[in-house]
């Protein structure tokens, strides 16, 4: 494999979640090129260090518009064009859908889907969402499935669900989430009882993440004499669910939550906390579990797709009902009033992350299937 052109809708996860993929892609003599709505300076900066190249091409990861799509789909087309890839790696739902017509018009010889998730589609039922926009998306992803040669998940849910989008299940292949660097991500200067929080949570602000959830379960915990300290990590989006910066500060200030904002720095700023946080309703595999799990730090997610599969239950952290803010409120308890079981928990994490979510034996899943006849 000579040239892989990988598209995303989001330039910083190019580099902050497939930059290990990129460089191992590299060692093994390939020409990677980068491409995304939103490439921003720093990023290219940081993809070219590793010896990548970038393209800014049009679009909006958000916003629906057919204006804005068909500029997207000529972009993704002409730089097509103009590379001649011989593999493409397409993740999220528009290069998803429009990059893989385009390459296959263009004769492209591997079509890779990445499918890290079903997203905001498939967990909200407005309406307007489920019996519009839902099937127009099934439609879509039926199509980008039929033109790619490989389409990959991570969880079983999701196998489940795009295998009944296409007649050709063999395309559809699992892998164990898109890795973690063991090196990066250790339990050797992590301190159960010099933490500066009970609980956090990383991510996008977005209603479908559990974020109302984990409000109302601090509400329920203070009520019972309880003071957990709780972190936010991450930004507001332009996501139709995303919480406002006004939520955020009015949390803040009524005491529920520590609002810390985006945060580069993963590695240390997770050493700041015991227990990780993701009430979701739906996940592909959450890689902050994965993280988190690698550093000895249990998690407290949703029995729903994605999140129950990055926990074995009772073991290496806890679930919750899905939407249930007792229930979770019950869980977050359970670790505040026993810290040798979040300590237990813990351990038994870090050698779960050990033997299924090392970095390198997952991106050479990814690399085999760009060398598969």
């Amino acid at each position: 494999m000579k040239s892989i052109l990988i598209i995303s809708s989001q330039s910083f996860s190019l580099y902050n979640f497939r930059g290990e993929l990129i460089k191992d892609l590299i060692n093994k003599g390939c020409m990677v090129i980068c491409a995304a709505p939103d490439m921003s300076n720093e990023i290219k900066k940081k993809l070219h260090d590793i010896g990548a190249s970038t393209y800014k091409i049009s679009g909006n990861r958000a916003r629906i518009s057919l204006i804005e799509d068909i500029f997207f789909f000529i972009d993704i087309y002409k730089l097509i064009l103009k590379v001649k890839p011989d593999g493409i790696l397409l993740y999220f739902i528009k290069p998803i859908i429009y990059g893989s017509i385009a390459a296959w018009l263009l004769g492209v010889k591997k079509r890779i889907l990445l499918i890290e998730g079903m997203g905001y589609l498939f967990t909200e039922n407005s309406i307007s969402v489920k019996y519009l926009m839902r099937p127009v998306i099934r439609l879509m992803y039926f199509l980008a499935i039929f033109f790619s040669n490989k389409v990959i998940v991570l969880n079983d849910d999701d196998k489940k669900l795009i295998s009944s989008m296409t007649f050709n299940k063999k395309k559809i292949k699992k892998i164990q989430g898109i890795g973690v660097d063991l090196e990066k991500f250790n339990s050797t200067s992590f301190l159960y009882d010099n933490t500066q929080y009970d609980f956090a949570y990383f991510g996008r602000l977005l209603k479908h993440k559990g974020i109302n959830e984990i409000i109302d379960s601090i509400k329920i915990l203070k009520k019972e004499g309880l003071s957990p300290r709780v972190a936010f990590y991450g930004d507001v989006d332009e996501n139709p669910s995303s919480f406002s910066l006004d939520n955020i500060q009015e949390w803040q200030a009524k005491g529920y939550i520590e609002y810390c904002g985006f945060t580069d720095d993963v590695v240390n700023e997770m050493k700041k906390c015991k227990i990780l946080l993701l009430p979701s309703y739906r996940e592909a595999l959450p890689r902050t579990c994965q993280e988190a799990a690698a550093m000895g730090i249990p998690s407290i997610v949703s029995d729903v797709p994605g999140c129950r599969e990055v926990i074995i239950k009772d073991e290496t952290g806890l679930l919750v009902k899905v939407k249930n803010s007792s229930d979770l409120a019950t869980k977050m308890k359970i670790y505040l009033l026993d810290n040798e079981l979040v300590k237990k928990h813990g351990k038994n994490a870090i050698q779960r992350a050990k033997n299924i979510y090392d970095v390198k034996k997952i991106n050479n899943d990814m690399i085999a299937f760009f060398e598969a006849d």
